[in-house]
Parts: structure tokens; C-alpha cells; sequence
């Protein structure tokens, strides 16, 4: 795969951020930013769904300087700094986004083991014979067959 391919795979891939967090009109613009929820590997921004990112105006009294942040984030923010605007916004944030999850890969041994004795009980691992549903005319089958048979089989 060139170049090119991969960037095209990665733009197939985008995500749109599509909240904007209110906020106060009077209120002050960022400074230190608390930690929101995080993963277990300390990710600074953590959302169950897109829909728990926001972008945010970094100072009320200028529009478009946007910043991106997650819902968690924002909501201590606004607790710590008593900006209070957006009450729906911190309830969900604090309340309905869960928490992160370590979701461990699946063991692959145990996998291979439950394939098998599916294949031992007959559950699995047979194919069913095709049939043919109408016969097929001499004039459309290949005059010369060609066999594969490396070991002399046949």
C-alpha cells in the first residue's frame, strides 16, 4: 500500500465532534485544567461516545477560539471555578458518562480450546456437500480435466 493509500484509509476514518458546551458570557478563560475521567494508561481525554466531546470556547468574549475537550474535563472546571452556566451539560457529564473500562483482550488459547471441542462434538468444522440443483450440459463441461495430484494419489 503507497503512501497515498494509507492517508486516504486514514481520512476514511474521521470523527466529527458535533456538541459545543455553553458558557457563561462573563465567565474567565482557561488557565490549569483538572484531570476528567481518564483511561488506565492516563489518556487526557476520555469519552465513552463522540457525543462526550465538546467544543468549547476557550474565552467567552472570543467567539471561534475553540478548543476540543472532553465532557468530564469541562465539568470539574466549571465546578472548581463555580461557573455554573451549563448546569444540564455538568449533570450529564458527571452523572450519565460512565466510567472507563479495561476490557482485556481475549485469551487465544481458551479460543483455540473451544474450537476443538466444538470439532470433537460435531458442532463445527464440517462443511455441508454442495449439491447441484440442475444438470449441467456435456457441451458446457471442459473437454480436457487437469488434476492436481502431486503424490499420485489418483
Amino acid at each position: 500500500m503507497d503512501d497515498e493509500q494509507v492517508d486516504s484509509k486514514k481520512r476514511e476514518r474521521t470523527r466529527y465532534i458535533m456538541q459545543m458546551w455553553p458558557r457563561d458570557p462573563n465567565g474567565e478563560g482557561f488557565g490549569e485544567m483538572p484531570d476528567g475521567k481518564m483511561t488506565s494508561n492516563r489518556l487526557p481525554l476520555w469519552g465513552a461516545t463522540l457525543y462526550d466531546f465538546y467544543f468549547v470556547n476557550r474565552f467567552p468574549s472570543v467567539k471561534g477560539m475553540l478548543t476540543v475537550i472532553s465532557g468530564s474535563k469541562i465539568a470539574r472546571w466549571m465546578r472548581e471555578k463555580n461557573e455554573l452556566y451549563a448546569m444540564d451539560y455538568i449533570d450529564q457529564a458527571e452523572n450519565d458518562e460512565p466510567e472507563p473500562k479495561i476490557i482485556p483482550p481475549f485469551y487465544i488459547g481458551e479460543f483455540i480450546e473451544l474450537i476443538e471441542q466444538q470439532v470433537h462434538l460435531k458442532k463445527t468444522g464440517r462443511t455441508p456437500t454442495c449439491r447441484l440443483q440442475e444438470r449441467i450440459p456435456f457441451d458446457k463441461l471442459p473437454k480436457k480435466l487437469v488434476v492436481h495430484d502431486p503424490w499420485g494419489c489418483l
